[in-house]
């Protein structure tokens, strides 16, 4: 036909016409409506193809079946050559903030936190603009949790509380239990267990009451991995059952892989490593299928702990190495410390301090830089023991003077008086 665009409508209204499964389970099921959405888009109706996205639930499903990709190549069709620059091509405003958040959620799948945050930036900065109290909550709570990905703690606390601030002021309860869930975890990780279950349980009692299965499943998990690393695994395992158990029902494929990675983890500590280990390679498995580097990373990084435990200290090297190598490509300077200190364990426990020491200076030197003290005393502490161990008196002299120097420079009181008295001790003893 010559007029193409008439031809590309025609396609339109051929592949809306075409018979969809009631309950669609796989990217697959949704193809006539992806098709309808591309000759939208070529026809330059694209505030129809919009209008698709959330229709037929394209934005929750894709996201639910962990497909960031199929989701980035959809909307960015809905977005002019340069994202943030150029004028937008969708009339509403709205549509188009809603299209740039989402693009910042398939970012953060995929494990780019840094891209992420520009998509949600730019989000937070048209929600403001057109007065959208629930997208400038949404933004700033994902915000949040891409902080949180970079190992920036304290900051993601502060986007999540302005993020509760906002659902509880516009009375939206899914707001306000996705906030405080990642309060939740944001303490978690902050090791104060006591607290993050006191988030957890308000969120839980929130996605209950309004019907939110997915969040339901989250929170259960969340809540599991508190008690786990309080040291109740039992307990654990059985909210991961029950998340596990939502997750195989509504067919959320990512939180499938983070509970299967966490039952891992807690039959480990209950010395089930066989078991342990099938858990975590289930995980790993989907993971990779849908193309989650974060939840790669983090079942690699557990594999490496669960080996190490069980004194396969090789092995260890080998999956911390991966985590590592994947954490360094998408910027988690947190998750790469981690890591780096557990290959400083690892190598030490092999009877190669150098190479120990080499691996705990580099995950103290990202400590620093984030400002993290309690992983800060933690790592300092590791390193002097093997220095104590491995080094002459001039270099533990240096060593001490050095990181001196560094805890008045950042105002670490903790590190200057470590520092100090070590340096006491040495110098009485060579007296």
């Amino acid at each position: 036909m010559k007029n193409k665009k008439e031809a590309h409508m025609l396609a339109v209204k051929y592949y809306l016409s075409l018979p969809l499964p009631e309950n669609p389970t796989k990217k697959e099921d949704l193809q006539p409506i992806v098709e309808a959405h591309y000759h939208s888009c070529e026809a330059e109706e694209y505030d129809l193809a919009a209008s698709m996205v959330w229709e037929f639930n394209i934005h929750y499903l894709l996201d639910l079946w962990g497909k960031p990709r199929t989701l980035i190549e959809i909307y960015e069709k809905l977005l002019p050559k340069n994202h943030f620059k150029d004028k937008p091509i969708l009339k509403n405003k709205k549509t188009h903030r809603f299209i740039l958040a989402s693009m910042g959620n398939a970012y953060s799948h995929l494990g780019e936190p840094r891209k992420a945050i520009e998509y949600y930036e730019q989000a937070l900065i048209i929600s403001k603009e057109i007065e959208d109290k629930q997208g400038e909550g949404e933004a700033i709570g994902n915000l949040g949790n891409e902080y949180s990905h970079l190992g920036e703690l304290r900051k993601a606390i502060k986007y999540y509380e302005k993020s509760l601030k906002i659902a509880r002021e516009r009375r939206s309860r899914y707001g306000e239990s996705a906030a405080l869930g990642n309060l939740g975890t944001a303490y978690t990780n902050l090791r104060e267990p006591r607290k993050a279950i006191e988030y957890y349980e308000q969120a839980l009692e929130i996605s209950i009451e309004i019907g939110d299965r997915r969040g339901e499943a989250i929170t259960f998990g969340n809540i599991g991995t508190t008690y786990r690393e309080i040291g109740e695994p039992r307990k654990a395992i059985e909210y991961y059952e029950q998340a596990l158990k939502i997750d195989g029902e509504i067919g959320d494929k990512r939180d499938e892989e983070r509970n299967l990675e966490n039952m891992g983890l807690a039959f480990s500590l209950l010395g089930e490593h066989t078991k342990a280990v099938g858990y975590c390679e289930q995980a790993l498995k989907i993971a990779r299928e849908i193309e989650d580097r974060i939840g790669e990373c983090e079942v690699l990084g557990n594999m490496g702990s669960i080996y190490y435990y069980r004194g396969k200290f090789r092995q260890a090297v080998e999956y911390y190495k991966q985590s590592s190598e994947i954490n360094r490509k998408i910027g988690d300077r947190y998750g790469q410390a981690v890591d780096l200190k557990n290959l400083g364990n690892a190598y030490s426990d092999l009877g190669e301090p150098r190479k120990a020491i080499e691996y705990y200076e580099q995950a103290l030197e990202i400590s620093i830089k984030l400002n993290n003290g309690c992983e800060l005393s933690e790592k300092l502490i590791m390193l002097w023991i093997v220095y104590c161990n491995a080094s002459e008196l001039g270099e533990k002299l240096g060593f001490l003077k050095k990181y001196l120097a560094i805890g008045k420079v950042i105002d670490d009181s903790w590190m200057i008086a470590f520092c100090e008295q070590k340096l006491k001790e040495l110098e009485g003893s060579d007296d």
